[in-house]
């Protein structure tokens, strides 16, 4: 389970038929006192990969700087990346069960067209 804001809009691709697939990044972040009492925030960033209806879902309703909240199975990762330095990602694939919306990004109202 993860609550967090989405970074971007999800990455749609499909597959068959009609099969999708809705790939995004959602950030995470608690605050804490460093040992001067400053207050510090730390940010982790996962990768969420939702299929089929849950991709439709997110395709339509997420959007970056929305705050989500997923629940699906976990898997813990390390890799080297292209600048090659380790890397240890948190993502949220294969079984996403659950995505709810919790805050929608704000937007710029629209104009009124011109007459």
């Amino acid at each position: 389970m993860l609550l967090g804001n989405v970074g971007q809009d999800p990455e749609i691709n499909t597959f068959g038929e009609s099969g999708k697939i809705a790939k995004f990044s959602i950030a995470t972040s608690y605050n804490f006192k460093d040992k001067e009492g400053n207050t510090l925030q730390k940010t982790s960033w996962h990768k969420v990969t939702a299929f089929s209806k849950l991709a439709e879902v997110a395709e339509k309703l997420v959007k970056k700087g929305a705050s989500v909240y997923v629940e699906g199975r976990i898997e813990y990762q390390q890799y080297v990346n292209k600048d090659g330095l380790d890397v240890n990602s948190t993502d949220l694939i294969d079984t996403l069960d659950k995505l709810d919306i919790f805050k929608y990004p704000k937007t710029k109202p629209e104009e009124p067209e011109e007459s």
